[in-house]
């Protein structure tokens, strides 16, 4: 499997830093930086001898959950962590200037960082990942999936496969969750947003991990997002030793009636319960206590809908 780099439109995600180091830290250098899946649902990522300055306080951000872990580099340079997410998904690897590791995770801002992102190409198939939230931001998700091309001609077929995971919370998964799950319905809905040059929000506020947008995705004005297909299944796994739910969506469309330009696809998806209307995922309370606090506090930070890592094309 050959792993390359993408290039996205106006920012950069060639895994080089986009911010200004600071005069006492050199910026992590993504080319001794490896990031392996471990799981479904975790990577293991580490930094060899000279990856990041001595002894400092590291810190790992997962762009589409913000969720973050830390870790203090050792005397040689090199470091190791553990985080939720897939492999092919973008991280952000940083300096975190708090008093301790106790603090590391609500640092609000980093001076000098690295945005890890590849995906990777193989039977001509784009291997990628994205995640975010459930249920007020109680259960968190990622979706292990493929796209069959980045440069489309109008009337080709655009496919994209999408292994879902969901990670049940302990509290849920310790007895609130039946062994026979209710009959649940998952809808997927598949869109691309047009990048109109004239719309681009310029990517000068400290928003990254929220929005995304100095990952290398620009967002745009009063976007008007063209659905494109939606599916649905009720062929959904429980796994009550690992506390997982696992389904898959496979979206396959004709692209004829959008004009020629660059997209970004974005996902959105829905649940239903006993068959009961589908409700947006993100804001199902089937998972969720009676109010929002006490499990993260990621719950009002992602958007709707999920965009993708990267851009495609549409030309005659």
């Amino acid at each position: 499997m050959i792993q390359q780099m993408i290039v996205l439109i106006f920012v950069l995600i060639f895994v080089v830093p986009i911010n200004a180091q600071s005069e006492d830290n050199t910026l992590p250098n993504p080319e001794l930086i490896t990031v392996t899946q471990l799981d479904d649902l975790h990577v293991s990522i580490v930094g060899d001898a000279g990856s990041v300055s001595p002894s400092q306080q590291i810190v790992v951000v997962n762009l589409y959950t913000n969720q973050r872990e830390c870790v203090e580099a050792k005397n040689n340079g090199s470091f190791e962590i553990s985080i939720f997410g897939q492999e092919n998904m973008p991280f952000i690897v940083a300096y975190s200037h708090v008093a301790s590791l106790d603090f590391c995770t609500f640092a609000s801002s980093f001076d000098d960082y690295v945005v890890l992102y590849s995906d990777y190409k193989s039977d001509s198939l784009i291997s990628f990942g994205i995640g975010s939230w459930t249920s007020f931001g109680y259960i968190p998700w990622v979706a292990h999936s493929t796209i069959n091309a980045s440069e489309f001609k109008q009337g080709e077929t655009l496919s994209v496969q999408m292994n879902f995971v969901w990670e049940i919370h302990p509290i849920y998964n310790s007895g609130w969750l039946p062994e026979a799950l209710p009959m649940y319905e998952m809808r997927g809905n598949l869109g691309l947003r047009s990048l109109n040059p004239d719309t681009i929000v310029p990517d000068d506020e400290d928003n990254w991990s929220r929005i995304m947008t100095k990952s290398g995705i620009p967002l745009t004005s009063n976007a008007n997002d063209v659905l494109i297909e939606t599916v649905e299944t009720s062929l959904i796994t429980y796994d009550s030793e690992q506390g997982i739910l696992s389904f898959t969506f496979e979206f396959d469309t004709q692209l004829n009636a959008l004009s020629q330009g660059i997209y970004i696809p974005v996902f959105s998806g829905e649940l239903s319960v006993s068959g009961e209307d589908f409700t947006p995922w993100y804001y199902h309370r089937h998972f969720a206590f009676d109010g929002t606090d006490g499990i993260t506090i990621q719950m009002t930070q992602k958007p709707h809908p999920i965009v993708f890592p990267f851009t495609i094309t549409i030309g005659d």
